[in-house]
């Protein structure tokens, strides 16, 4: 018969390290189970689906993605005592637009939680595994620019216009120590069940304005970047972040009359609106309030 700790414990999912103990115990976690079943897939959220709205920014953009790829590899399940589940995790190129896809399947992880999640996004090779089928022109500009991720779609001002962008992050990141929206780490196998767990992108951190918290969201410079021609990275690196131009040619300001100023992440070397935008972090670990340890690396 369960306590009344137990029956607490297994309520909140193991919200707590003092809980886990005794609530695998009543929920069949650990022992010698045949173990349980672990799909991890990816997830865009509604801006995927749906793209990001004028309300959102503080410039009365729009934003639609026509297509967001992304490289994922090295799935990892770990216990902070140093136990390896040992998945087999392939690289793996997945389509996040517009809805979410499966990234892998793990038949029998052994029960308990794996409390040490980390996986990583590394350029696109020859051969990759496709999560569904992906535009061939996409996989081919990913694997020869060794891009981990690429997006297209297109910005709408205020005024109708429109502005079309494609851009690929050649980009290696390390997601490590993922903790979901509640506060706990990693993901617990249930014994002879199965348990989803979710990357979750976040697709409008390419246009924030700050790496603080409580950004906004800008379009602007991106559109004056782009002289009547696709919006690609040659675009944005011309826009130099100390004097960003706006659509009519001269400094972007604010509706104040305020010069735009871009927040950079500190210690990054970043003087343009595109290394700015090459250090957006887009992944999250069960929804858009998980988090994970991140490393960023830029290659040349």
């Amino acid at each position: 018969m369960k306590t009344l700790r137990q029956s607490i414990c297994v309520f909140t999912l193991l919200a707590t390290t003092a809980c886990a103990e005794e609530a695998g115990n009543a929920l069949g976690l650990g022992g010698e189970g045949k173990g349980g079943e672990l799909v991890v897939r990816a997830h865009g959220g509604k801006e995927a689906r749906e793209g990001i709205a004028s309300s959102a920014f503080v410039d009365g953009f729009a934003v639609r993605f026509t297509h967001f790829v992304l490289e994922i590899e090295d799935f990892v399940l770990e216990t902070s005592e140093g136990e390896n589940a040992s998945v087999a995790s392939d690289p793996v190129l997945v389509e996040l637009v517009p809805e979410p896809a499966l990234l892998y399947r793990f038949p029998a992880v052994a029960t308990g939680r794996w409390d040490r999640v980390s996986f990583k996004s590394r350029a696109a090779v020859a051969g990759i595994r496709q999560a569904a089928p992906i535009e061939e022109r996409i996989v081919t500009t990913m694997v020869e620019r060794a891009y981990s991720t690429y997006m297209e779609g297109e910005l709408s001002s205020p005024a109708g216009q429109v502005y079309s962008f494609a851009l690929g992050f050649p980009v290696d990141v390390d997601y490590m120590r993922c903790t979901s929206g509640d506060g706990t780490s990693g993901v617990v196998i249930p014994r002879n069940g199965s348990v989803e767990t979710e990357l979750t992108w976040h697709l409008t951190h390419a246009f924030f304005d700050s790496f603080a918290e409580n950004s906004s969201l800008r379009a602007e410079a991106w559109a004056a970047a782009g002289s009547g021609s696709v919006i690609d990275g040659a675009a944005l690196a011309t826009q130099n972040l100390a004097s960003l131009r706006g659509l009519d040619g001269n400094l972007l300001d604010d509706t104040q009359g305020v010069p735009v100023i871009y927040i950079p992440p500190g210690g990054a070397n970043t003087s343009t609106l595109l290394d700015f935008v090459l250090h957006a972090r887009f992944g999250h670990f069960n929804g858009l309030e998980g988090f994970c340890q991140t490393d960023i690396r830029i290659r040349p």
